[in-house]
């Protein structure tokens, strides 16, 4: 699988994915996850998992995604590959899992849980990567990307209007204000195709 630059740049992250699950399996195969540096060396497995992906949260940690099969379970592990014997843990197991995204620094990721059992809990969610931290549902849906860590970008979602509104969720005041008016400026975004800039200014 390609490889991802880790946010300090010193490190390379990428998967090898042994096989395809088919019918009649009840595990997938088993995915490794290396880390080297960007020349290449000191290349090491670092995990291996029955399935799954990897994503960095920060210099020394991994998110490490592992959906269940046959089920609509996603479990969460956090890694730190600088431990002396690392070993996955815990975040949680959620259901219909979409969209994470990792904040800058990586203390927080974000992610939508839609057609959860009781419709009222389907959200945006946010949660801290630490074990025994409880998922937070914010007060907005739509599209979302990470402007720094205490604050993300929104799109708004509104199946009457062909438009969207810019928005952005402060974490620290749990406020969440638009920054367009779709009357003058009619945003229209396909397909998620929408990117912030490094410093998150533009």
């Amino acid at each position: 699988v390609y490889p991802s630059v880790s946010p300090d740049g010193t490190r390379l992250l990428w998967e090898v994915v042994n096989g395809e699950l088919l019918p009649g399996q009840s595990q997938p195969p088993g995915v490794e996850f290396w880390v080297g540096n960007l020349d290449g060396s000191l290349r090491r497995m670092v995990q291996r998992l029955s399935g799954g992906y990897s994503l960095w949260l920060d210099a020394h940690r991994l998110l490490l995604v592992k959906r269940i099969v046959y089920s609509a379970d996603t479990q969460l592990f956090v890694l730190d590959i600088d431990a002396p014997n690392p070993a996955p843990v815990l975040l949680g197991t959620f259901r219909f899992v979409r969209g994470i995204q990792v904040a800058p620094g990586g203390a927080h990721i974000a992610m939508l849980l839609p057609f959860q059992p009781d419709p009222n809990a389907s959200g945006i969610y946010l949660l801290r990567t630490e074990p025994g931290a409880v998922p937070q549902k914010l007060p907005f849906f739509g599209a979302y990307q990470w402007r720094d860590d205490q604050s993300l970008y929104t799109l708004s979602y509104d199946g009457s209007t062909d438009v969207h509104t810019l928005g952005v969720y402060d974490l620290t005041t749990g406020e969440h204000r638009t920054l367009t008016d779709p009357d003058t400026l009619p945003i229209r975004v396909a397909n998620g195709d929408w990117h912030v800039s490094p410093d998150g200014t533009r």
